[in-house]
């Protein structure tokens, strides 16, 4: 309570309430999660609509088989699709990619 207290005082004298070290710190924390947001965004932008639709389906548990049988293509084709979205996305499973654009939509990317 009385770092609270002390912390009022501070910012109601007209000083930071964080030491500068603290700030640095928080600064540092902000700066590395607009890089990773902005990182998330420039690879879900090099998605076509079709990938980024595929991608949805993924997200929401449909496998490629029943993508198939939704969009009426050929398994290669699905195949193909999944490949691209991981090269594009640059990750290694279809579990990174969901977990990717899972964040990026929690964070409203």
């Amino acid at each position: 309570m009385q770092v609270l207290v002390g912390a009022v005082h501070e910012v109601l004298a007209g000083r930071s309430a964080m030491h500068v070290e603290e700030q640095a710190v928080w600064l540092d924390i902000d700066r590395t999660r607009r890089a990773e947001h902005a990182d998330r965004r420039r690879r879900l932008d090099t998605l076509t609509d079709r990938e980024f639709t595929i991608l949805q389906l993924l997200e929401r548990g449909k496998r490629a088989a029943d993508i198939t049988k939704d969009a009426v293509v050929a398994m290669s084709t699905v195949r193909t699709q999944i490949h691209a979205i991981l090269g594009k996305l640059d990750v290694n499973s279809q579990e990174e990619a969901t977990a990717l654009y899972r964040e990026a939509r929690r964070r409203g990317e």
